[in-house]
Protein backbone atom coordinates (compact mmCIF):
# COMPACT_ATOMS: atom_id res chain seq x y z
CA UNK A 1 0.00 0.00 0.00
CA UNK A 2 1.49 3.44 -1.19
CA UNK A 3 1.27 6.63 1.15
CA UNK A 4 -0.88 9.04 0.84
CA UNK A 5 0.48 12.27 -0.05
CA UNK A 6 -1.19 15.20 2.35
CA UNK A 7 -3.31 17.51 0.67
CA UNK A 8 -2.64 20.47 1.88
CA UNK A 9 0.06 23.38 2.45
CA UNK A 10 -0.56 25.34 5.64
CA UNK A 11 1.18 28.88 5.36
CA UNK A 12 0.23 30.54 8.23
CA UNK A 13 -1.43 30.14 11.56
CA UNK A 14 -5.37 30.80 11.37
CA UNK A 15 -6.68 28.64 14.14
CA UNK A 16 -9.75 27.63 11.79
CA UNK A 17 -7.21 26.54 8.42
CA UNK A 18 -5.17 24.40 11.18
CA UNK A 19 -7.83 23.10 12.71
CA UNK A 20 -9.40 21.78 9.26
CA UNK A 21 -5.83 20.82 8.41
CA UNK A 22 -4.96 18.54 11.37
CA UNK A 23 -8.53 16.98 10.31
CA UNK A 24 -7.32 16.17 6.91
CA UNK A 25 -3.87 14.71 8.43
CA UNK A 26 -6.01 12.57 10.88
CA UNK A 27 -7.98 11.32 7.78
CA UNK A 28 -4.84 10.40 5.96
CA UNK A 29 -2.86 8.91 8.99
CA UNK A 30 -5.93 6.33 9.62
CA UNK A 31 -5.31 5.45 5.77
CA UNK A 32 -1.34 5.00 5.54
CA UNK A 33 0.28 2.19 6.34
CA UNK A 34 2.79 2.38 8.95
CA UNK A 35 5.48 1.10 7.31
CA UNK A 36 5.22 4.05 4.11
CA UNK A 37 4.17 6.88 6.75
CA UNK A 38 5.47 9.93 5.93
CA UNK A 39 5.34 12.98 8.27
CA UNK A 40 3.51 16.27 7.92
CA UNK A 41 4.18 19.21 6.25
CA UNK A 42 7.04 20.91 8.55
CA UNK A 43 4.26 24.13 8.02
CA UNK A 44 1.47 22.64 9.75
CA UNK A 45 3.80 21.36 12.64
CA UNK A 46 4.99 24.56 13.35
CA UNK A 47 1.25 26.20 12.51
CA UNK A 48 -0.25 23.70 15.36
CA UNK A 49 2.36 24.69 17.59
CA UNK A 50 1.76 28.25 17.05
CA UNK A 51 -1.64 27.96 17.18
CA UNK A 52 -2.06 26.25 20.60
CA UNK A 53 -0.22 28.75 21.86
CA UNK A 54 2.88 26.49 23.06
CA UNK A 55 6.70 27.56 22.39
CA UNK A 56 9.11 25.27 20.99
CA UNK A 57 10.77 24.44 23.74
CA UNK A 58 7.61 22.96 25.66
CA UNK A 59 6.97 21.07 22.56
CA UNK A 60 10.42 19.91 22.66
CA UNK A 61 9.73 19.05 26.88
CA UNK A 62 6.68 17.19 26.19
CA UNK A 63 8.07 15.09 23.40
CA UNK A 64 11.35 14.66 25.76
CA UNK A 65 14.09 15.91 22.63
CA UNK A 66 16.00 18.85 22.50
CA UNK A 67 14.71 21.98 21.18
CA UNK A 68 16.82 22.20 17.93
CA UNK A 69 14.71 18.87 17.02
CA UNK A 70 11.50 20.33 17.19
CA UNK A 71 13.68 23.75 15.20
CA UNK A 72 14.22 21.07 12.25
CA UNK A 73 10.44 19.65 12.54
CA UNK A 74 9.24 23.09 11.58
CA UNK A 75 12.01 24.60 9.38
CA UNK A 76 11.06 25.22 5.96
CA UNK A 77 11.61 22.24 3.97
CA UNK A 78 14.20 23.91 1.72
CA UNK A 79 16.27 24.35 4.91
CA UNK A 80 19.44 22.31 4.89
CA UNK A 81 18.37 20.98 8.38
CA UNK A 82 14.61 20.36 8.02
CA UNK A 83 13.59 16.54 9.01
CA UNK A 84 10.17 14.63 9.22
CA UNK A 85 8.24 14.59 12.00
CA UNK A 86 8.40 10.47 13.60
CA UNK A 87 4.94 9.24 13.77
CA UNK A 88 5.16 8.50 17.29
CA UNK A 89 6.26 12.56 18.17
CA UNK A 90 3.68 13.67 15.86
CA UNK A 91 0.92 11.54 17.44
CA UNK A 92 1.64 12.80 20.81
CA UNK A 93 1.66 16.55 19.50
CA UNK A 94 -1.92 15.28 18.01
CA UNK A 95 -3.16 14.21 21.55
CA UNK A 96 -1.23 17.28 23.19
CA UNK A 97 -3.03 19.62 21.42
CA UNK A 98 -6.22 18.00 21.41
CA UNK A 99 -6.68 16.96 18.36
CA UNK A 100 -6.71 13.09 19.11
CA UNK A 101 -6.72 10.48 21.06
CA UNK A 102 -4.08 7.64 20.47
CA UNK A 103 -6.27 5.12 20.21
CA UNK A 104 -8.00 6.19 17.19
CA UNK A 105 -5.05 6.43 15.28
CA UNK A 106 -3.35 2.98 15.96
CA UNK A 107 -6.71 0.89 16.07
Amino acid sequence: MSEQQAGYHVTYTDKRAVNGAVKAELRRLTRTDASNYRGPELSLVRALIESSGWQQSEVADLLRVNVSTVRRWTANSEQSQSREMPFAAWVLLLQATGHTVIEVITT
